[in-house]
């Protein structure tokens, strides 16, 4: 049985964006990027992942079926989906399944492909975060931050269910929506980070090879796997488009 899913929002423009976190993460921790849209006169919506967040646990966590149950739950016909990471790989089958999902896409540093090694040890790393994760950490690591980023990045660690991490990367092996992505009929732009990209070069050109300009590649200098955090502002614009 699928679990209800949580959702925050922001803004009541006309046009509106569908927000998707990434692992460990929540609807609240896309704060910045929600606000950003509002102020720009959209409707920004930001889902809770199964086992993240307010969303209870799944009866599957496959990515398939995970994206059925956003397409159920959210509808479709957004002017823009805006993921991070393992929100990408849901977003990616979200518009391979349904080219009326939404009009286009932006994916920050999406998990399109991961390897099971990497995958396995996301929920050992969580129960680390939820043992010795602080505010005060993820500050010194991370100063540019907005306090609430930093507030709502701790709180997402600890709410987030181990063993929901555990069956994302165990019942997804392997962990790889190229195909999908092949399959993706809108536009989809591509923030890059300069620091341990999950979107490796090889991902990158053989996309670019098989989806023509479809797939749009941009490398943003001075930003990590956080990329939304560390540059929200930018991440607005470029999800607002022209």
């Amino acid at each position: 049985m699928a679990p209800q899913l949580h959702t925050e929002s922001w803004g009541d423009g006309g046009r509106r964006a569908l927000l998707v976190h990434g692992v460990t993460s929540s609807a609240a921790t896309m704060w910045e990027v929600g606000e950003g849209l509002a102020a720009a006169g959209w409707t920004a919506v930001a889902v809770d992942l199964p086992g993240h967040g307010g969303s209870g646990p799944a009866d599957s966590y496959r990515f398939a079926d995970v994206a059925a149950t956003v397409a159920a739950q959210l509808g479709g016909g957004w002017d823009v989906v805006v993921a991070h990471s393992l929100g990408g790989a849901i977003a990616t089958l979200l518009l391979a399944g349904d080219p009326a999902f939404a009009s286009r896409a932006l994916l920050v540093d999406p998990a399109l492909r991961v390897t099971d090694d990497v995958a396995a040890g996301l929920a050992p790393e969580l129960r680390r975060d939820q043992a010795g994760q602080t505010e005060a950490l993820v500050a010194a690591a991370n100063p540019h931050w907005h306090p609430r980023t930093v507030a709502e990045r701790v709180r997402s660690t600890r709410s987030t269910d181990v063993a929901a991490v555990a069956a994302y990367a165990g019942q997804n092996r392997p962990w790889d929506v190229l195909d999908a992505a092949r399959r993706v009929r809108v536009p989809v732009h591509v923030l890059v980070p300069t620091a341990g990209p999950v979107v490796s070069a090889d991902q990158v050109a053989e996309l670019s090879a098989t989806t023509g300009p479809r797939w749009t590649f941009e490398t943003v200098p001075d930003t990590t796997h956080s990329l939304h955090r560390d540059r929200p502002a930018l991440v607005v614009d470029r999800a607002l488009g022209d």
